[in-house]
């Protein structure tokens, strides 16, 4: 699992901050799968005296959730797509009070929903009931409409990299940070800059390295900063793949830094 989730998560948990909406985002859905039933169950779990991310997996509460029929957690989306019936099916679930505290329920591969359905769904997120929580999950963040995106809070699950860097890795600090000083002002010249530097595969493979190593411990709320960085953290995790397919590494990079400019991304949020 990925410790900084874990953490974030944790700190949700402790100070009662719960969000009305989440949206888990990952490359694997077992991945995504397991964070969501442990979140769910740390929220309702009958023995989290503590209120952190933690279940004790033996009381009632925690062993329904287990066997999918915990009464006030709702599943939807698992075998097909999300159609406007299931949102239907939704509104009138919804419209019955918890049972015991709160009332989960969870939208699976949202990428998946229909447009009728979304645009009924986006109502429900528009007009948040107190303890009624909401999660939507993907493993293709770029498939979902903007609206919907800004509606929740975005939670990555995917760990890319080891808390630790090793000094080889750090030492490419200095070529991203003049990167990203020099796109706030000129984009085409950062990256004709960037490419000039960057030649082997084992420079540009620490540079997505890197970068995924800050995106993964970013947590914002503005809905701008959330669309870019969900589009440079998609993109880099595709170029780390294509480089582990042994693509041409500058190739890559290329295309990496080139898709940024064309879809007018602001990297102003990172700090590295």
């Amino acid at each position: 699992m990925n410790e900084v989730t874990n953490k974030y998560l944790t700190n949700v948990l402790k100070h009662n901050k719960l969000s009305h909406a989440y949206m888990f985002v990952g490359t694997n859905n077992d991945e995504i799968d397991e964070y969501v039933l442990s979140f769910v169950k740390a929220i309702c779990c009958e023995n989290n005296d503590n209120k952190s991310f933690y279940s004790c997996e033996n009381c009632k509460t925690c062993k329904q959730i287990n066997k999918n029929n915990y009464i006030d957690f709702l599943i939807f989306g698992e075998k097909e797509s999300i159609k406007k019936q299931d949102i239907i099916n939704l509104k009138q679930e919804l419209s019955v009070k918890a049972v015991v505290n709160k009332k989960i329920y969870w939208l699976k591969n949202i990428d998946n929903v229909t447009k009728q359905a979304a645009n009924s769904l986006l109502k429900i997120l528009e007009e948040p009931e107190d303890n009624i929580i909401a999660i939507l999950t993907t493993t293709n963040v770029m498939a979902i409409m903007d609206t919907l995106i800004s509606r929740c809070q975005v939670i990555n699950v995917t760990g890319s990299v080891n808390d630790d860097l090793d000094e080889s890795i750090s030492e490419m600090k200095v070529f991203i940070r003049e990167f990203l000083r020099k796109y706030k002002t000129n984009k085409n010249l950062a990256a004709i800059d960037l490419l000039e530097k960057l030649k082997n595969k084992e420079d540009i493979e620490k540079f997505f390295k890197l970068m995924l190593f800050y995106l993964d411990r970013l947590r914002v709320n503005d809905n701008n900063i959330i669309k870019d960085m969900l589009i440079i953290y998609s993109e880099a995790l595709s170029a780390k793949k294509s480089l582990e397919m042994n693509v041409a590494p500058v190739l890559i990079l290329e295309n990496f830094i080139f898709k940024l400019i064309l879809r007018d991304c602001n990297l102003d949020f990172l700090e590295v």
